[in-house]
């Protein structure tokens, strides 16, 4: 596939305007007929953010809207739908509304604010008699906003409403995460959510001939089911997967056309390598083996490439980074334990066994989460996808993976990322390739002690320095990076770093951690047993033979007191 473009589309999720201002667009329109094929006139898609999924809405508004007709050729010009369009192409009044970025304070008077832009809009593309009026009026109740637009617009178009629900849960998710109570009154019996979509399912007899509706989690997908009963939920349907987010067909003309563009030191193999690192392996369904690429992580990076010449310094897109916060408030729901597990699990590159995923969270029926319900959560922000075969589930990246790295750091710290980078970073870590591990000791330390508050130091752990030198190792694709690694019946190392397939790197790096609070550490005696301690759990674990396969092998125990490295011994033998 070759592919000419003015501009990459980072951020754009209006169709019409993509394909009107030269910007490239990436062909997802066959996704238009198996949505017809499909045994449901009411479809849910779940997909985390930034995957597509308002670009596909804003698509299918524009190809089933009868105003739309006329520019069908110039908006679908050489894609797969224009070549085999459907007998349903320009049949229906289409009325899209957008719930993300709502106002929550007040959330039901805002939520309606919302539905009145997207009506507005409708109104605009059919003029009836009476829709100034409606728009004048400030409803309180979504429900009964709803019943005035169904009696003003229903005798004039009959049934041939396409209702598009763009981001269904967002709003309930920022609940979530900042008000519980909040969250539970409306997505309760009673709550607003579930009446509002009840009205929806009462107007599909008369009036709405089909329904698409896009989320992030099922969190609130109970409160839509209970009113909306028959909506289904596709997300897990394999021949769908390809159509959210990029596959390596679709990337490859991409970042092929940018580096034509611009005087660039890597070849597109090398690109796409890079980026299929931090970008790939989501699989959203159990029976589908293939993995796409994060859409608007993949054009994050290419655009930046593209008008600086270099790789951006944060390979992680920081429009998905606010994610994190809301995690920590999903997460509050959850058992300490059971996430603390889970985020171990991820940071050591381990699949997590599971039987099956929640397809709806009700948390108005649990005091706490389970791990089924935590591990869900966590599939459907993106943050764990199914590992190959289905065998589990893993994490997908090296940018989840860091971002599970800044949600460790950021319960310790309060809201502080760790950021790493820069040239001290990449000397350490090409020192590490070299055989040569004091640079990294050196720099991993510095960032922990740089990155933690100072008065934070009684509640810090051994596990509290792994987790960063594991976030700086992560950062360095000649290693795989495990914590608490088992050595053959002689206990678990704290950090193993292993040569990566095709890796220059001969050397396996076994470290142990000791930590000692200010408060307690009061002598050298303490240190100097510690060390000691560290240096011969070490040899034990190289003389397992669980590391024999190594070329070399490097220990080094540290001893921190508080944020500061008090302590190291580093020692190797080939």
């Amino acid at each position: 596939m070759s592919m000419t473009f003015e501009k990459l589309p980072y951020g754009i999720a209006s169709f019409e305007g993509l394909i009107k201002d030269g910007f490239a667009y990436v062909d997802k329109t066959r996704f238009i007929e198996i949505l017809e094929d499909l045994d449901t006139l009411y479809p849910i898609v779940i997909r985390p953010r930034r995957f597509g999924k308002s670009l596909v809405v804003s698509m299918l508004k524009a190809y089933y809207d009868q105003n739309f007709a006329i520019h069908f050729s110039e908006n679908f010009q050489g894609t797969y739908i224009e070549q085999n369009p459907t007998p349903l192409k320009g049949k229906y009044c289409v009325l899209r509304l957008d719930f993300s970025a709502i106002d929550i304070n007040p959330l039901e008077v805002n939520f309606c604010k919302k539905m009145n832009s997207g009506m507005h809009d409708f109104f605009e593309r059919y003029p009836i008699a009476g829709c100034k009026e409606f728009l004048s009026k400030e409803f309180e109740h979504p429900a009964v906003m709803w019943l005035e637009f169904c009696n003003l617009v229903r005798p004039i178009i009959g049934k041939k409403l396409y209702l598009l629900i763009d981001e269904y849960d967002q709003f309930a998710n920022d609940v979530l995460a900042s008000d519980r109570k909040l969250f539970e009154l409306i997505t309760s019996k009673e709550g607003f959510i579930k009446n509002f979509y009840a009205a929806v399912k009462d107007s599909t007899d008369n009036f709405v001939a089909r329904t698409f509706i896009t989320g992030v989690t099922p969190i609130t997908l109970d409160s839509i089911t209970s009113g909306f009963n028959i909506a289904c939920n596709i997300s897990g349907y394999p021949g769908i997967a390809e159509y959210f987010g990029f596959t390596p067909e679709e990337l490859r003309p991409l970042i092929d056309t940018v580096l034509k563009k611009i005087s660039y030191r890597k070849t597109t193999e090398e690109v796409f390598f890079r980026m299929k690192d931090y970008y790939n392996g989501y699989r959203f369904s159990k029976n589908n083996n293939s993995s796409v690429f994060n859409a608007s992580m993949c054009l994050y990076y290419l655009n930046y490439i593209r008008h600086n010449g270099a790789e951006p310094d944060q390979l992680s897109d920081p429009a998905v980074s606010p994610d994190i916060k809301k995690i920590n408030g999903i997460l509050s729901c959850g058992n300490a334990e059971e996430i603390r597990a889970i985020v171990k699990n991820v940071l050591s590159g381990y699949s997590i066994p599971i039987d099956t995923l929640n397809t709806e969270l009700n948390l108005n029926k649990l005091c706490e989460l389970s791990r089924t319900e935590l591990l869900s959560v966590f599939y459907y922000l993106g943050y764990l996808t199914y590992a190959p075969e289905g065998r589990g589930l893993v994490c997908p990246n090296k940018a989840i993976r860091e971002s599970f790295f800044n949600y460790f750091v950021e319960t310790l710290e309060g809201n502080r990322q760790v950021l790493f980078g820069g040239e001290a970073m990449n000397q350490a870590l090409n020192a590490l390739t070299k055989g040569d591990i004091a640079p990294f000791i050196k720099y991993a330390a510095r960032q922990f002690k740089d990155s933690v508050r100072l008065h934070a130091g009684a509640h810090l752990s051994e596990a509290a320095i792994q987790y960063y030198f594991l976030g700086t190792a992560n950062r360095t694709s000649d290693f795989v990076a495990s914590i608490e690694e088992e050595a053959a019946g002689t206990g678990y190392v704290d950090l193993v770093l292993k040569p990566a397939p095709e890796s220059k790197a001969t050397a396996t790096y076994l470290l142990e951690f000791k930590y000692l609070p200010k408060t307690t550490a009061n002598s050298q005696s303490i240190v100097s047993e510690k060390l000691k301690t560290a240096q011969d759990q070490l040899t034990r674990y190289a003389s397992s033979g669980t590391f024999c396969d190594s070329e070399k092998i490097v220990k080094a125990a540290l001893v921190f007191v508080g944020t500061d490295l008090v302590a190291q011994e580093i020692t190797s033998y080939s």
